[in-house]
């Protein structure tokens, strides 16, 4: 039985370590996704999101993460609004880069960078989006 992810991770020491994590994102942790499905899933409900992630070097040097995401999800269908049996899976691939290493990233011009900001010490960071 797959166990819950942890809602906080250390990237860099996770690649430094060259480990993996895997476990599941109950899907009422997502307010997002919630109007998209059929019925309202209480915070108890087992539903959930499997995520499989590596942390390791790319080829270039660079800290990543590479993984998959599978979820089994009731969507409503927006023509008869009956439920809807839909699995959804996606790769992730993320590039960790620091703000010192923003200025060397070299990813194309209209590519979105993920920067690593430090949150507070001892080195916990959070993933925020940049737009370019």
């Amino acid at each position: 039985m797959l166990q819950d992810l942890p809602e906080l991770i250390y990237p860099r020491q996770l690649v430094r370590a060259k480990r993996s994590l895997c476990g599941r994102v109950t899907l009422a942790r997502m307010p997002r996704l919630q109007p998209l499905l059929a019925g309202i899933l209480a915070e108890g409900d087992t539903h959930d999101a499997r995520v499989d992630l590596r942390f390791a070097l790319d080829d270039s040097g660079r800290p990543s993460i590479w993984g998959t995401v599978q979820a089994d999800l009731n969507l409503i269908c927006q023509r008869c609004l009956k439920a809807v049996p839909f699995r959804a899976e996606g790769e992730v691939h993320l590039g960790i880069i620091s703000m010192n290493d923003q200025m060397d990233y070299p990813g194309q011009p209209n590519e979105s960078i993920f920067i690593l900001t430090n949150l507070a010490n001892g080195g916990v960071f959070g993933v925020q989006q940049s737009p370019f």
